[in-house]
């Protein structure tokens, strides 16, 4: 099983392009790969530019041809000769509404602050009560300040999702006790 995400650029129009990633959507994967290694807008147009992803790595830069090492980017068009596929929406109302019904759990939104003009990155999740989640889930994400549809920035994000994923660890070994 795998946690999908939507990786994503607002450019100054207000349009966005986006992409999936199939791999290891969640915020201390993905989201930590984002707020580690893409905060140059250049390298994210890159990564942008790609298409939809197998997996996240440090760099969308690679050599055509050639095996993917473990912190490289896989993408399905340059490495694996699929079709390019980008999504491009006018607003982020477009973007929210393409991801709340997509299979990807997280949304990663890379936008440049109107007044200071600083790239940031922003993050949002959905969470509901299907089986693909333990019972309880979703109380737990709301326990921890994760609440389906809002925006973070990126670091709280990933700083919240931590928490949870203590907290599950820890009912997990609660519910092995009995």
């Amino acid at each position: 099983m795998s946690t999908r995400s939507y990786i994503a650029i607002q450019y100054a129009d207000g349009s966005i392009d986006a992409i999936s990633c199939h791999f290891d959507g969640y915020p201390n994967g993905v989201g930590a790969t984002l707020a580690e290694d893409y905060q140059d807008p250049q390298k994210v147009q890159r990564l942008i530019s790609l298409g939809d992803l197998s997996c996240l790595g440090i760099s969308p830069d690679k050599v055509p041809g050639e095996l993917p090492e473990l912190d490289e980017t896989t993408a399905y068009h340059r490495d694996r000769g699929e079709k390019l596929f980008i999504r491009h929406f006018d607003t982020a109302k477009e973007l929210q509404k393409s991801f709340t019904n997509s299979d990807a759990e997280y949304l990663y939104l890379y936008t440049q602050a109107a007044i200071s003009k600083e790239w940031t990155w922003y993050a949002s999740a959905v969470y509901d009560d299907s089986p693909d989640y333990a019972p309880g889930y979703t109380d737990r994400a709301q326990e921890v300040g994760i609440t389906a549809g809002h925006w973070y920035p990126l670091n709280q994000l990933i700083e919240k999702y931590n928490r949870l994923v203590e907290i599950n660890l820890a009912s997990l070994d609660n519910l092995n006790a009995y």
